[in-house]
């Protein structure tokens, strides 16, 4: 069944303002683990194995295999984040101890997709995904580092009694257009355009003239490109890659962004996968992606030699198992590794870690699709990603302790994670 050109636009709409009311955060460095409620209970794998409209986001080309059918989801993000400052210059100051940095505490990210196989046998696709493509969140009311600084005259912007929050807040939103088409019954190319949107705010007392300029909006425009093939009756492969993004400036922060004068690119990302019908009832997949850091753009005064955040590049290795458990039931597990791109031994990395506590590795994913009707089901996922610390190295140049050695503090930031999504899928 097709539905009306308006009913389409509306629903394109609709994914759009979805995707951009509400910020995602993430789970493998500053990207989410997976892509629609299905991959994200599979361990965020789906390459070769696409299970929704929000497809796309993984590899274009599975637009071909999933029919007509939309897709609406919303998810609960709750990352628990914090900072210990330990060590004899700490205690000095009595500013040490751990300090809390969840504000806000959880977050709504939604996400939304559209999907239309052209009729007469056409071999053309053509659909939509709208969703949180990542982000990262840490507020401190007090960040020792720059409470430190008060203690140096030669820097006279921070002064006891100042407010000495530091914060991040970067929303991170895709809206993708996807063409695709069916090379044969088994083979599938397919190309999205990404219009992407970000939103930045930082709080950064260290650097004076760098304080809340509330949240900046910057636009960048992309492409992802991708191939899924079913090599046998067992065996489906894919691979896809996505372009970096170059995003527009954003002025009030040129300062923080030093490294481009106000840019914040979204970096170059690639994967391969696997899709195995292990059984009857059993698939397993497997993807491996990696997503090129050390060639963003720089922030807090860092040069493009030590990448975005000071990270360095990822490689991400998701399992997921899809088991059709009865006609109205798919049961879904999956297991997502990504180790910890904070780089050891970075001169910047004192600072810049802490506000930016990428340091979740191992995910654990649990997920179900039930089924309410010949075109209705409900798609849930839950997402547990254990508790990861990463103690920084000191960074001299951002405090100096008179009479105190820099390299007596420590700072370790910590975080874990939990999600839970639904999502209503319809076969139109």
């Amino acid at each position: 069944m097709y539905r009306s050109n308006n009913m389409k636009k509306t629903m394109i709409a609709a994914g759009l303002t979805m995707a951009l009311s509400a910020p995602a955060f993430a789970t493998n460095g500053m990207f989410v683990h997976g892509i629609g409620q299905s991959a994200k209970g599979s361990g965020g794998a789906g390459i070769a194995y696409p299970q929704d409209s929000l497809a796309a986001g993984t590899n274009p080309a599975g637009m071909s295999f999933i029919g007509n059918r939309a897709d609406g989801g919303l998810e609960i993000f709750i990352p628990d984040r914090s900072l210990e400052a330990d060590g004899p210059m700490w205690g000095f100051f009595g500013l040490d101890g751990e300090v809390d940095g969840n504000t806000p505490s959880s977050f709504l990210v939604p996400e939304g997709g559209y999907n239309m196989d052209m009729p007469n046998g056409s071999a053309w696709s053509f659909g939509v995904s709208a969703f949180g493509n990542g982000g990262m969140n840490a507020t401190y009311s007090r960040h020792p580092q720059i409470q430190a600084m008060a203690f140096d005259p030669s820097i006279p912007w921070v002064n006891p009694g100042d407010n000495t929050t530091a914060k991040i807040d970067l929303l991170q939103a895709f809206f993708m257009p996807t063409a695709s088409y069916k090379l044969n019954e088994n083979h599938a190319v397919g190309v999205s355009l990404i219009v992407a949107w970000q939103s930045l705010e930082l709080i950064n007392q260290a650097f004076g003239a760098m304080n809340d300029a509330g949240h900046v909006s910057s636009w960048g425009v992309g492409g992802k490109i991708g191939w899924q093939g079913r090599i046998n009756d067992y065996i489906t492969l894919g691979a896809t890659y996505q372009s970096r993004i170059s995003m527009s400036k954003m002025d009030e922060y040129a300062g923080a962004l030093a490294a481009d004068d106000g840019h914040l690119d979204i970096p170059a990302t690639g994967g391969v996968g696997i899709a195995i019908n292990a059984t009857e009832q059993l698939d397993i997949l497997f993807d491996v992606n990696w997503i090129n850091y050390s060639d963003d753009s720089g922030i807090i005064g860092m040069s493009t030699n030590v990448g975005g955040f000071g990270w360095d590049d990822q490689t991400i290795f998701k399992l997921g198992f899809v088991y059709k458990y009865s006609d109205d039931l798919t049961l879904r597990a999956g297991y997502n590794y990504a180790e910890n791109p904070l780089p050891e031994g970075n001169p910047a990395d004192g600072f810049v870690s802490t506000i930016v506590p990428a340091t979740v590795e191992h995910h654990l994913t649990l997920g179900f699709t039930k089924a309410i009707n010949e075109d209705f089901s409900i798609t849930g996922s839950y997402m547990h990603a254990f508790d990861k610390s990463h103690t920084a190295g000191y960074d001299p140049r951002l405090a100096a302790a008179p009479g105190l050695n820099p390299s007596d503090a420590a700072l370790t930031s910590s975080m874990y994670q939990n999600s839970i999504g639904l999502s209503l899928n319809w076969k139109l």
